[in-house]
């Protein structure tokens, strides 16, 4: 009998929101009272810092300002990421011990990756591992990714570029300006790494819906599970609203550093 793991669709498209309902979800599923769980969330116009970055040294105020980018910081590490609604953005909650997990963190992003590597191959495209666990067409990111390992529950999500305005991106992001490369910007410091899209690549456009449906059947392929729509738990939506308030809403967490 196939593992049954629960899916939600959130419908918000405000990042503070999200961030704050992906870490209720790891926290009731390290808890036991919810099932694995796949989520997909589509943000607007957005800079997501990693959990140790400097928002000062990351982010360009002016043309955040100009485009009403919104910056928050995620609970996971690594770089600096750029989101609109051309991302499709997904989570994996999974509750320690599980066969899909193991200790070597490289192998396993890479496994968990295999549903995103199947629908961009079946679209026709091949990617390849970058250093840091992203997938890339010729060079170009398409995919990035970042996680937490708790003792009883491994958070993993990433980013999928579909028809972002990758323009906008090298501008909101100060990694793409020459002139404010320093060895002292403080935090963790995001790798620069020319970004493409789907529709890019593919020379035509693709719907997100598309993508999102192809993703789900990779999902249930890949990782050998049944899906089951769902929604948040009474416990998720308390905790998240609580998250949203006390962290992922206040500068004071997204602007530290």
């Amino acid at each position: 009998m196939l593992e049954q793991w629960r899916f939600i669709e959130c419908k918000s498209h405000r990042p503070e929101r999200n961030l704050a309902v992906e870490e209720a979800v790891l926290q009731a599923v390290r808890k036991g009272s919810s099932p694995n769980t796949i989520y997909f969330y589509v943000n607007r116009a957005s800079i997501v810092l990693g959990r140790f970055q400097s928002a000062d040294s990351e982010v360009e105020p002016t043309t955040c300002r100009k485009y009403g980018i919104k910056v928050v910081r995620r609970m996971t590490g690594g770089g600096a990421v750029y989101h609109d609604c051309g991302n499709l953005n997904y989570s994996f909650i999974i509750k320690r011990p599980h066969r899909l997990l193991s200790h070597d963190l490289r192998n396993m992003a890479r496994r968990l990756q295999q549903p995103v590597v199947q629908v961009i191959n079946k679209l026709g495209l091949i990617v390849d591992f970058d250093d840091r666990n992203g997938l890339t067409i010729r060079g170009r990111r398409l995919s990035g990714v970042a996680s937490a390992l708790k003792k009883d529950a491994f958070l993993f999500h990433g980013t999928l570029l579909v028809n972002a305005q990758v323009g906008v991106l090298t501008q909101a992001l100060k990694l793409y300006r020459k002139e404010v490369k320093s060895p002292h910007r403080r935090g963790t410091v995001s790798v620069v790494k020319p970004v493409t899209t789907l529709s890019r690549e593919l020379r035509k456009s693709i719907s997100m819906g598309k993508v999102k449906q192809m993703l789900k059947e990779a999902i249930v392929e890949c990782f050998n599970i049944k899906l089951m729509n769902g929604s948040l738990t009474p416990f998720e939506l308390t905790l998240s609203d609580n998250l949203l308030k006390e962290k992922y809403g206040r500068l004071e967490w997204n602007l530290k550093m």
